[in-house]
C-alpha cells in the first residue's frame, strides 16, 4: 500500500457516518449524560517529528480546523518530536492548536509519574500513556468531554456532530485500533487511569487470565498496549459493550 492510499483511507475513515463499527462503550449514569455537544475539545499526541514520520500532520491539522472553527484541539508533545523539529512549535501555533508537553506532567509524586513507576518498563511511551495525560491536561483544563483522534487523521466534520449519538462515558471504535475515542466523562478516564495504576499489584495467575481474555497469550500479560488496557477496563468493571 503506497503512502498516499494509506493517508487517503486513514482521512476518509472519520466522515460523520463512520462511527458504527466495532463499537464498545462504557455505561453513563444519567447524571454524566450530556444535553449538547458543543463543548467538547479535540485531543491528539505527537511522539516524533513529523517531518520525518507524519509529513502530512499540518494538513490533516488544517482539515481538521476548518471542520472545528471553534473547537480546542490540544496536541500534546512528546520532547522526542521538539528536539527533532525546532520547528514544530511555530508550525502548530500558526494552526490554532494548543500545545502542550508530555514531560510537563511527569513531575515528581504527580499523577502521571505514579502511573509510570507502576507499570512494567515495557509498557513504557507516550502512545501507552497518551490517554491518562489527556485526563491530565483536560482537568488542568476544566475540560469534561474530548475526543481523542491519532495524530495521522483528520475530521471531515465537526467533533460535536460526531460525537453527538454517543451519551456513554467513554465510546471507542474498535477493540484494537485508537482511531478515536469520545470521552463524555472525565471523571470516567480518570478511573481508568486508577485501576491501570494498581493492575500490576494483582498476583500473576490473575494478570495471566486477563491476558487470555482478551486474545493473549498468557506469556504476553505485561506486553499489552492502550486500547487493550481499555477493554480489561471495560470487561473488569461490568460495562456495557457494543
Amino acid at each position: 500500500m503506497s503512502n498516499l492510499t494509506w493517508l487517503i483511507i486513514n482521512v476518509l475513515i472519520l466522515g460523520a457516518s463512520g462511527l458504527e463499527t466495532c463499537r464498545f462503550a462504557s455505561s453513563a449514569s444519567p447524571a454524566s449524560m450530556p444535553t449538547h455537544n458543543s463543548d467538547m475539545a479535540l485531543f491528539l499526541t505527537v511522539t516524533r517529528a513529523p517531518q520525518r514520520h507524519n509529513p502530512w500532520l499540518q494538513s490533516l491539522l488544517r482539515v481538521t480546523r476548518h471542520y472545528n472553527p471553534t473547537t480546542k484541539i490540544y496536541v500534546i508533545l512528546d520532547r522526542e518530536a521538539v528536539v527533532e523539529d525546532a520547528g514544530l512549535l511555530e508550525q502548530l501555533a500558526n494552526l490554532q492548536v494548543e500545545v502542550r508537553l508530555s514531560a510537563a506532567y511527569m513531575s515528581k509524586n504527580s499523577d502521571m509519574a505514579r502511573l509510570r513507576q507502576s507499570v512494567p518498563a515495557q509498557w513504557a511511551g507516550q502512545e501507552n500513556y497518551r490517554f491518562c495525560t489527556y485526563a491530565a491536561v483536560a482537568s488542568d483544563e476544566g475540560i469534561n468531554r474530548l475526543m481523542a483522534i491519532d495524530a495521522d487523521m483528520a475530521l471531515f466534520s465537526s467533533v460535536a456532530d460526531i460525537a453527538a449519538p454517543y451519551t456513554e462515558d467513554i465510546v471507542s471504535a474498535c477493540y484494537h485500533t485508537s482511531q478515536f475515542i469520545i470521552i463524555n466523562n472525565i471523571t470516567a478516564l480518570h478511573g481508568l487511569c486508577d485501576w491501570i495504576s494498581t493492575y500490576y499489584a494483582q498476583d500473576m495467575a490473575t494478570l495471566q487470565a486477563y491476558a487470555l481474555l482478551i486474545g493473549r497469550t498468557a506469556a504476553q500479560w505485561n506486553t499489552l498496549h492502550d486500547m487493550e488496557w481499555l477493554n480489561l477496563y471495560f470487561l473488569k468493571t461490568n460495562s456495557t459493550k457494543h
